[in-house]
């Protein structure tokens, strides 16, 4: 009896040292990394966020950044104060208790649209 007793016991404890084991490596696991391109709707560099909208989700959306956060233009890294409504940028970033926290902001100009359509480029003409 006292041998199948210390048995049921060390069961016990390799089975909680198991489920300790498993839940700090849960615990442990870095937070999904997310990329988007997007356009940027508006820049609030005292509350550091960014309103953006993309072609996944149009509607805007509030995303935070931190000291951590690189913001680049061109390759070069530039202050979150150069970051203007209207650019596209790449952006990466992890959800954070509900919230977006960015990564990294690659900026890249916003589209220009030129005030007279261009020609067409077929090489088919009709008439």
């Amino acid at each position: 009896m006292r041998l199948s007793n210390k048995l049921v016991k060390l069961t016990a404890a390799v089975a909680c040292v198991f489920a300790l084991s498993s839940i700090g490596a849960l615990a442990a696991t870095k937070p999904q990394q997310h990329k988007e391109r997007a356009t940027i709707k508006e820049v609030d560099v005292n509350q550091h966020q960014l309103v953006v909208a993309g072609p996944k989700d149009p509607g805007p959306r509030r995303l935070q950044w931190n000291d951590k956060t690189q913001f680049t233009e061109n390759g070069k890294k530039v202050p979150p104060s150069a970051v203007k409504a209207g650019e596209r940028a790449d952006l990466a970033y992890t959800m954070n208790n509900g919230m977006p926290v960015v990564k990294s902001v690659k900026l890249s100009p916003a589209r220009k649209h030129s005030k007279h359509p261009t020609t067409s480029h077929s090489k088919y003409k009709l008439g």
